[in-house]
């Protein structure tokens, strides 16, 4: 017997109260791809950091990815709450509004002036 997951990720029926819930999710969206952004970006320096700041870059980048993914999932549960479907496409969340993907090979110092400008 094989079961089924029936969803409706549109769900029309959501009461939010909200005069314009679309101008309102797609604002959590944008906030949200940039939170996500911020949770990939570190993380790709945690596993790729070298040289004497390992250590300490290793723990910060650790620390911050991880209190950026609390705070994505929170924004993405308010845009369900909201009856939207959080957005699924990988790619774009981790991109960011340049369009770039994060360099791995940078130095360690460069790590933390990247992460820098980007908070």
């Amino acid at each position: 017997m094989t079961t089924k997951l029936e969803q409706d990720p549109s769900a029309d029926h959501a009461k939010a109260d909200i005069p314009n819930t679309a101008s309102v999710t797609k604002a959590v969206s944008e906030v949200l791809a940039e939170t996500y952004r911020l949770v990939l970006k570190p993380q790709t320096y945690h596993w790729n950091v070298t040289g004497p700041l390992f250590f300490s870059i290793h723990e910060m980048t650790e620390a911050q990815y991880t209190g950026m993914f609390t705070a994505a999932d929170v924004l993405a549960e308010r845009i369900r709450a909201l009856g939207k479907p959080a957005p699924v496409n990988p790619a774009a969340l981790a991109a960011g509004p340049d369009g770039e993907d994060p360099d791995a090979k940078l130095s360690a110092n460069k790590f933390v002036r990247v992460l820098l400008t980007d908070h």
